[in-house]
């Protein structure tokens, strides 16, 4: 009787320092899964922030193509008329059809 009650300590014993083991592993663990998830959730902020300035940038860039198409329209709509005047100082006795100075009015 006596040795069975030693085994069963002893195997108690062992059963303990096991679970005392497996406790520190899994606190090991535990710590290891929190900072990893901490990590990762500063990892997401910097790529939410690099994508929201990314965001503002392409925003800008397709903001100032508008706005120089824009420009660019506008201008086509106030150039002034162009009309043409044959001079009769020309060497080709008035149907000069060349872009000389001397038939362009604004």
């Amino acid at each position: 009787m006596k040795q069975h009650a030693a085994d069963l300590e002893t195997a108690l014993s062992q059963r303990e320092s096991t679970l005392v083991q497996l406790n520190a592993a899994n606190q090991a663990a535990t710590r290891k899964h929190d900072q990893t998830d901490e990590e990762q959730r500063l990892k997401l902020r910097q790529l939410e922030e690099d994508l929201t300035n990314q965001t503002a940038v392409c925003d800008s860039l397709q903001q100032q193509v508008q706005c120089q198409y824009s420009g660019q329209t506008l201008q086509l709509c106030v150039v002034k008329p162009i009309t043409i005047e044959f001079c009769s100082s020309c060497s080709f006795g008035g149907s000069c059809l060349s872009l000389a100075p001397c038939f362009l009015k604004y």
